[in-house]
């Protein structure tokens, strides 16, 4: 997956793995037509830790519009800045394809030494509700694994 429209935001997205940085990732799908999510972990030294956190706090709170591209298909986004939860910078991504809504989450949130980064889609549905318990249970394991 590829994006655009949002410098900073896309710049991380587009990125590979730098050196210094260690990531663990879990993605889930409920069938073909969802939701979809990923929990990430991050990790690198602190000093930089504390700078590249900060900056994709600033970039997921400045970006209005982003474009994601995969496997061929383009869709745009209007994210819309909000409170998802306590700690956690978090965005809406509302678009569509085809005339079917999708919508979207992206919430990331410094726990201890490491940035949990969570990614979530659905199709034809506007509710947060999934999204949010599923966060809720993200951040509530990385903070018994990282902070005992």
């Amino acid at each position: 997956m590829t994006a655009s429209g949002c410098p900073g935001l896309s710049r991380e997205i587009n990125a590979g793995p730098e050196s210094g940085i260690t990531h663990a990732e879990a993605d889930f799908t409920a069938g073909q037509s969802g939701p979809f999510f990923s929990e990430v972990l991050l990790t690198e030294p602190p000093s930089q830790l504390d700078s590249d956190y900060s900056q994709s706090v600033k970039d997921l709170a400045s970006c209005s519009n982003l474009t994601l591209n995969s496997a061929g298909t383009s869709i745009a986004f209007t994210l819309t800045p909000l409170n998802f939860a306590p700690g956690a910078t978090g965005a809406r991504l509302d678009g569509s394809l085809q005339g079917v809504q999708l919508n979207g989450y992206l919430a990331i949130q410094r726990i201890g030494q490491a940035a949990l980064l969570f990614v979530y889609f659905q199709i034809g549905s506007g509710s947060s509700q999934d999204a949010y318990a599923l966060y809720t249970q993200a951040a509530a394991k990385a903070k018994s694994a990282l902070t005992g």
